[in-house]
């Protein structure tokens, strides 16, 4: 049962292969991508018995900014040997929100925040040599903006991921939807008060002229995302350091406070295109209940089970008090497809890690969690085990001890870095010394 491995070789060709769930099959190999630096990439099967210096699970932009790192790192040091790593990803290529490449969306973080350039802008992974490489990079410049589009940005992670192993595309879901579909009058509800909600609820308005949307938000209205220059300075590398070194009830306070930043808001540019796309329907009929596509204030979702026809339904109540003027009866809402785009709970890394408990002795993290150090690592007992020869790093699930960067784009570059050489960076400064 060995996965799928990279060693080193002359050849020019960037590898390809497959991703697989990173589970061990009786037969066979568990595929994964793997790691070796540009343009020097082949697989060869590992032997059941052949340890890896590195695995990562998963392959996202995190681990694919700790791949690119990897290749920047051993790529200015031909004296290190490159680790033998692999990464495990359950999706069967590559992706970064797939099915959420709605037209016209876009970035809310500037291009130069890419997988590279806040590292190393001389590195062959960043945005401005991906457009370069594909021949758009005059163009781009005459766009005159920072924010790309999303669709744009998710093919130069492809372009990154290809340097390694990635091919294909997602199927997108409302599209399956309207070949399925075509010719039905259909209803629509989509939960949540972000970002994510109201760009499903904007397209889905367009997308399916003749559709009943509701978009279903717990708060009083939808709110604007804070993205001004002085807030957006929370999100910088060197940040990190302040808000790990707080404590953890002003680490609390911090996150509560800047929460506007990236939960639950939405763009200002399209919160105007919605309330214009709302007062239109207000021209033709003053009651609200006559509109093909509503935003449904103050509401929480009781329960939900299967109606007529394959149809859900939704038993919804009041959110709150009633500052809205509405009031505590529930009501029932019929629907043919519900989107949920409510938040992620990011605690997976707590099932995987359980049967490792006793490793930790006598430390604890924070309210139970399992520890986390600056550089990422669970510190385990060192009595138990040795920290130079193993360890454990944590990405993308540090919101409460490294700050609301942890979860997002802004920060993928740097902490790519900081990975690697927190993992071999005794072994790079012993091979230069050399």
């Amino acid at each position: 049962m060995a996965p799928s491995a990279l060693n080193p070789s002359p050849t020019d060709t960037p590898a390809v292969g497959e991703f697989s769930n990173g589970l061990p099959t009786k037969n066979g190999h568990s595929n994964g991508t793997s790691f070796t630096p540009y343009h020097t990439a082949s697989f060869s099967s590992l032997s059941p018995d052949e340890t890896l210096d590195l695995l990562c699970i998963g392959f996202g932009p995190a681990s694919l900014a700790i791949a690119i790192a990897l290749n920047d790192v051993y790529k200015s040091s031909p004296a290190c040997k490159p680790p033998k790593a692999l990464f495990l990803e359950k999706q069967p290529q590559f992706g970064w929100h797939s099915g959420m490449q709605l037209p016209g969306t876009k970035m809310q973080i500037c291009f130069l925040k890419d997988l590279a350039t806040p590292r190393d802008p001389r590195s062959h992974f960043t945005f401005l040599n991906y457009v370069h490489q594909k021949g758009r990079l005059n163009q781009f410049m005459n766009l005159g903006t920072f924010l790309p589009a999303r669709l744009e940005y998710e093919d130069y992670l492809r372009w990154c991921a290809s340097h390694f192993d990635s091919q294909g595309q997602f199927a997108d879901t409302i599209a399956k939807i309207q070949e399925r579909e075509v010719g039905r009058q259909l209803r629509f509800a989509v939960v949540g008060g972000g970002q994510s909600a109201a760009e499903i609820f904007n397209d889905l308005w367009s997308r399916f002229p003749d559709a009943e949307v509701k978009l279903i938000i717990k708060g009083a209205s939808l709110r604007p995302s804070d993205d001004s220059p002085f807030v957006n300075e929370i999100f910088n590398h060197d940040r990190v350091d302040g808000v790990y070194n707080a404590t953890s009830s002003s680490r609390a306070s911090a996150i509560a406070l800047d929460r506007a930043t990236n939960y639950g808001v939405v763009r200002l540019d399209l919160l105007e295109n919605l309330y214009g796309k709302l007062y239109m329907q207000r021209l033709r009929h003053s009651d609200e209940k006559q509109w093909r596509c509503r935003i449904l204030h103050n509401r929480k979702i009781i329960s939900t089970k299967q109606g007529n026809d394959s149809s859900v339904l939704l038993r919804l109540g009041m959110n709150g008090d009633k500052i809205s003027g509405g009031d505590e009866q529930e009501e029932d809402l019929e629907v043919d497809y519900v989107f949920t785009a409510t938040g992620y709970v990011r605690n997976v890394h707590e099932s995987l890690l359980t049967d490792l408990g006793d490793l930790l002795g006598e430390r604890t993290g924070e309210n139970g969690k399992i520890p986390v150090n600056r550089d990422y690592r669970i510190p385990y007992d060192e009595e138990k085990v040795d920290s130079k020869r193993a360890g454990v790093w944590l990405q993308g699930c540090n919101e409460a001890t490294h700050g609301l960067s942890d979860t997002l784009l802004s920060i993928l570059a740097i902490r790519g870095g900081e990975l690697v050489q927190s993992i071999f960076g005794e072994e790079l400064s012993s091979t230069k010394s050399l």
